[in-house]
C-alpha cells in the first residue's frame, strides 16, 4: 500500500494511507460529467474570465472533422460546371462555415466539458450530417413547375436544420444567461439579447421555406440565407464590441481558425491526390501528370507557408474585440476562395491532362503523313493513305478504351465519313469541298475523343448542354470551352483573394511594423491583383484558348507563389542585416542603446523562416 509524505517543521511526516477504493472513487468523481459545469473559470459581480485553453479540446476538433465532412460531400455531389452550380457552392459553403463559426463562437468562451454540452454537441453533429445529406439535391437555379417539392426538398430539408441549430444555439445562450449572468451581472444584457437574436433567427429560417422557396418556385430564395446570417454575426459582432466582458479576447479562437484552414487544406490534397490516381490509372505517370501534380502539391504548400509560417499568428489572442471579430470574418471569404482555388487547381490537373493526351492524336496522325505542316491538309492524301489515318485514329480511340463509351458510335461514323470522303464518295461530299468534309469528320472526331476523356475523368457539362448537342462532338466541345471560361474566371479570382487576404492578415498580426513589413504586405496584394488581372484573359477566346493549351496555367501560380515566399524570405534576411548593421553604429555608452536596439531587433527582426 502506497504512503504519501510531506513536510512539516522540518520532519517529514507520513501522511495516511489511501485505499484503493478510495483511488476509485477519486476517479469516478472526475469520471462522473456533472449536467452544466462552471462555464466559465471565474465570475463575480466585477469579474469575469473564461477557462484558459492554449489549443482546442478534443470535442472540438472531432466536431471540426463533420464540417470536412460536409465540404467534402458537397464538392464530389456538385460539379462546378455553371455559373449556378458556383452560385450553389459559395452560398451552401456560407451557410455551413458561418453554422461552424457560431458554434465556435460559443465553445471558446463557454465550453464545458458536461452532460449539456455533449449532448447539444451531439445535436449538431447530427444537424451537419443532415447539412451533407442535402448537398445532392441542392440547385440554384428557377425551379420547375412539375416536379416542384422534389426539387425544392434539400432546401425544405435545410431550413428544418438551419431552424434546429439556431434554436439550439438560443437554448446555449440562454442556460449561459441564468449561470454566469447571475454571478457576473453585466454579462447578463448581452448574452440575452444573442438568445433572442438566435431564436429571431430561427422563426425567420421557418417562415423562409414557405414564403419565399416553395411560393416563388425559384432556389433564389436560398440567397436569403446570407441576409439572415449577416444579421446573426452583425449582432453578435456589435454584442462583443459593446460589452467586452463577453469578447473572444484571450481565447483560442484564432487556433479553430488556424485548424479549419488546415483542415481545408487538407482536404484539397485528399481531392487532388484522388485525381492523380485517376489519371495515372488511365495513362500511366508521364512527365507531364508529374509535372502538373508537382505543382498543385507545391501551390498548396506555398500557402500553407504563407498562413502558416508568420511570427504573428498568436497576435489575435490579444487583438481588441472590434479587430478580432473582423479577423475572424475575414476568414470566410479567405476559406471560400481557398475552397475554389483548391478545387480549380484538381480541375485544371484534368484539363492539362487531357490537353496532354489530345496532343497524342495529331502525333500518330503525323506518324502517317509525314511531315506535312498542316494536319487538316488531308484531301492531299490518297485513299491508301486516308485508310492509315482513320486506322491510327480508331487504334486511338481503342488505346483509351473508348470503344465502350457512350460516343463510340458518334467517332465509328465520323471515321466512316473520312474514309468515304478519301474515295470520293459523292454522297458522303455533295455540294462541299473534299478538304472542308475531311476537316469537318476529323474535327468531329477529336471533339468526340477530347468528350470522352473529360467523362472519364469526371469532368461533365451541365445535362442540358449535352441534350442540345444531340451528340455533336463538336457542340459538346463548345459547352465544354464555356465552362473553362468560367473556371478561369473564378479560379484566378480566388487566387487573387487568397492572396489578398493574405497580405490582410499580415498587416493585421504584426503590431509593430517598419518599411520591410509593409513591402512584404505590399508585394502580397501586388500578386493577389497580378493573379487576377489573369481572369480578364477570359475576354478574349484567342488568348484564353492559347494559355490554356499552353499547358504554363499551374506552374503560372507556383511561380507567382515562390516568387512571393523567396522575396519575403530574402528580404527578411536582408532587414536581419540591416537591423544588426544599425544595432552596431550605436554607441555603447549611449543611455539609449539598449531601448534602441531592443526596438530595431522588435522591428525588423519578426519575420519567421519557412
Amino acid at each position: 500500500m502506497a504512503h504519501h509524505e510531506k513536510a512539516h517543521d522540518g520532519y517529514v511526516q507520513a501522511t495516511e494511507p489511501v485505499s484503493e477504493s478510495a483511488k476509485i472513487l477519486h476517479r469516478r468523481q472526475d469520471e462522473n460529467l456533472p449536467i452544466f459545469g462552471d462555464l466559465v473559470e471565474h465570475a463575480d459581480a466585477t469579474h469575469l474570465r473564461y477557462h484558459e485553453r492554449e489549443d482546442a479540446r478534443n470535442i472540438e476538433l472531432f466536431f471540426d472533422l463533420f464540417f470536412v465532412a460536409i465540404f467534402s460531400t458537397f464538392t464530389k455531389n456538385h460539379e462546378i460546371n455553371s455559373n449556378e452550380a458556383l452560385s450553389s457552392y459559395a452560398v451552401y459553403f456560407g451557410v455551413i462555415w458561418a453554422s461552424w463559426l457560431q458554434v465556435c463562437l460559443y465553445d471558446v468562451r463557454f465550453g464545458f466539458d458536461s452532460i449539456f454540452e455533449r449532448s447539444t454537441k451531439a445535436i449538431q453533429m447530427c444537424a451537419f450530417i443532415g447539412f451533407a445529406s442535402t448537398t445532392a439535391s441542392l440547385e440554384m437555379g428557377p425551379t420547375p413547375e412539375v416536379g416542384k417539392e422534389a426539387a425544392l426538398s434539400g432546401f425544405q430539408s435545410l431550413n428544418f436544420l438551419m431552424i434546429i441549430s439556431r434554436a439550439l444555439f438560443a437554448v446555449q445562450y440562454a442556460v449561459a444567461y441564468v449561470l454566469v449572468g447571475r454571478k457576473h451581472p453585466p454579462a447578463k444584457i448581452p448574452l440575452l439579447v444573442t438568445a433572442i437574436m438566435y431564436a429571431l433567427a430561427s422563426t425567420i429560417y421557418g417562415l423562409l421555406y414557405k414564403f419565399v422557396l416553395v411560393d416563388s418556385g425559384n432556389a433564389s430564395g436560398f440567397y436569403g440565407y446570407y441576409a439572415i446570417i449577416a444579421f446573426e454575426l452583425s449582432v453578435t459582432s456589435l454584442v462583443v464590441a459593446r460589452y467586452e466582458c463577453v469578447s473572444f479576447k484571450e481565447t483560442h479562437l484564432h487556433k479553430r481558425l488556424m485548424v479549419l484552414t488546415l483542415m481545408i487544406l487538407g482536404e484539397g490534397i485528399i481531392v487532388c491526390a484522388f485525381s492523380f490516381a485517376k489519371i495515372s490509372s488511365k495513362t500511366g505517370w508521364t512527365a507531364n501528370s508529374f509535372g502538373q501534380a508537382l505543382c498543385v502539391i507545391l501551390s498548396i504548400y506555398f500557402i500553407y507557408c504563407l498562413y502558416f509560417g508568420n511570427s504573428g499568428i498568436e497576435a489575435p489572442l490579444y487583438f481588441r474585440p472590434v479587430k478580432q471579430q473582423l479577423y475572424a470574418m475575414l476568414h470566410l471569404p479567405f476559406h471560400l476562395s481557398l475552397a475554389l482555388t483548391l478545387e480549380g487547381l484538381r480541375t485544371w490537373t484534368v484539363i492539362a491532362n487531357v490537353q496532354y493526351n489530345f496532343k497524342k492524336v495529331y502525333g500518330y496522325i503525323e506518324e502517317v503523313i509525314g511531315d506535312t505542316p498542316d494536319v487538316f491538309r488531308l484531301d492531299e492524301f490518297n485513299a491508301t493513305t486516308g485508310a492509315e489515318i482513320v486506322a491510327s485514329l480508331n487504334s486511338t480511340a481503342k488505346t483509351f478504351k473508348f470503344d465502350k463509351s457512350a460516343s463510340w458510335d458518334y467517332m465509328q461514323s465520323a471515321l466512316t465519313k473520312m474514309n468515304l470522303a478519301w474515295q470520293d464518295d459523292a454522297a458522303t461530299i455533295g455540294a462541299q469541298t473534299k478538304g472542308d468534309v475531311l476537316k469537318y469528320y476529323f474535327t468531329e472526331f477529336v471533339s468526340l475523343f477530347q468528350n470522352e476523356q473529360f467523362v472519364s475523368n469526371s469532368m461533365v457539362v451541365p445535362s442540358v448542354q449535352i441534350e442540345a448537342a444531340k451528340g455533336s462532338g463538336v457542340a459538346k466541345m463548345d459547352a465544354y470551352f464555356a465552362v473553362f471560361k468560367m473556371i478561369f474566371i473564378y479560379f484566378f479570382v480566388c487566387t487573387a483573394l487568397v492572396m489578398i487576404v493574405l497580405g490582410v492578415f499580415r498587416r493585421m498580426t504584426l503590431e509593430v511594423r517598419d518599411k520591410y513589413d509593409n513591402l512584404m504586405i505590399t508585394v502580397r496584394m501586388a500578386m493577389g491583383l497580378f493573379l487576377g488581372l489573369l481572369g480578364l484573359l477570359a475576354l478574349m477566346d484567342d488568348h484564353i484558348t492559347r494559355y490554356i493549351n499552353s499547358g504554363v496555367l499551374l506552374p503560372t501560380l507556383l511561380f507567382v507563389l515562390l516568387f512571393v515566399v523567396m522575396f519575403e524570405k530574402g528580404l527578411t534576411i536582408f532587414a536581419i542585416k540591416q537591423g544588426k548593421k544599425f544595432s552596431n553604429t550605436v554607441r555603447k555608452d549611449d543611455p539609449e542603446y539598449g531601448d534602441k536596439l531592443d526596438m530595431d531587433a522588435k522591428s525588423v527582426g519578426e519575420e519567421a523562416a519557412y
